[in-house]
């Protein structure tokens, strides 16, 4: 005999509704991922998905990415014609011993995001910036909107 469980209902409600509204999720929820490397394949990690900007300058693209806690050597960032992908991880390990007695702690969390972009960019002519957990990007539009001008004269 199965049991009727809410909180089945109430998560797939959740779902759809994450669905409709696609990145306007409030608050971020965290996501299980997989972690890179073959020797922990199939462990799965938390990660959140960082709070973002994308700025349209014109010619370039300023995608600004919070990261707080992340040293700048933890961060990977992708940059593909359409898309950026950010990866950050933030290992701590607290051990402590004393005469009979031994703690060890270790913690992971991670931030990852992949953020579509309206226009084709040029990903090796990108410029990167890292101050006080605040990541700065700035990518160059493959093909930057030119503004046209058309002068009339009366005679």
């Amino acid at each position: 005999m199965k049991w009727y469980n809410p909180w089945e209902e109430i998560m797939r409600l959740q779902e759809e509704i994450d669905g409709m509204f696609g990145e306007m999720r409030l608050p971020r929820r965290r996501k299980l991922l997989a972690r890179g490397s073959s020797s922990d394949k199939g462990e799965l990690m938390p990660y959140t998905e960082p709070a973002a900007d994308v700025i349209d300058k014109g010619k370039e693209f300023k995608v600004i990415i919070d990261l707080p806690g992340i040293d700048k050597k933890d961060i990977s960032v992708k940059i593909k014609e359409r898309s950026v992908d950010i990866k950050a991880e933030k290992k701590t390990e607290t051990t402590e011993e004393q005469e009979g007695y031994f703690f060890q702690e270790r913690r992971y969390h991670g931030y990852a995001r992949t953020i579509m972009l309206p226009e084709d960019v040029i990903p090796n002519k990108t410029k990167a910036d890292y101050n006080n957990g605040v990541l700065e990007l700035t990518i160059e539009k493959a093909h930057p909107a030119k503004s046209e001008e058309f002068n009339m004269k009366f005679d």
